[in-house]
């Protein structure tokens, strides 16, 4: 698939992928100028399944990292995000519960 067709598609992309116990942080500072872009990869990460944090740091609990280079070298935002793994943070009881399914 080419990576248009992939953007369309992400929440089935996402949908495959299985929980590994460990978080993916996406941080990201994207100029006001470049508002569109920002906005299509907010939406992009929401439709990975992403959860917001606070309003430029949201949280995962798959690996999709593939995805989230991919979606951001699209709409041309690389290099104003980070992508961070972590096996343990202070606040994993909080993230826990925003991916609880019960």
């Amino acid at each position: 698939l080419t990576n248009k067709a992939k953007l369309k598609i992400l929440d089935k992309i996402s949908a495959i992928i299985e929980s590994d116990n460990k978080f993916r942080f996406v941080s990201f500072d994207i100029p006001e100028e470049m508002r569109n872009n920002r906005n299509k990869f907010r939406d992009a990460l929401k439709r990975l399944g992403f959860k917001k944090i606070q309003a430029s740091l949201w949280v995962i609990d798959k690996n999709v990292g593939d995805q989230v280079e991919m979606v951001a070298y699209e709409y041309e935002v690389k290099k104003f995000i980070e992508y961070i793994v972590s096996e343990k943070t202070d606040i994993d009881g909080y993230i826990s519960k925003l991916f609880d399914t019960n």
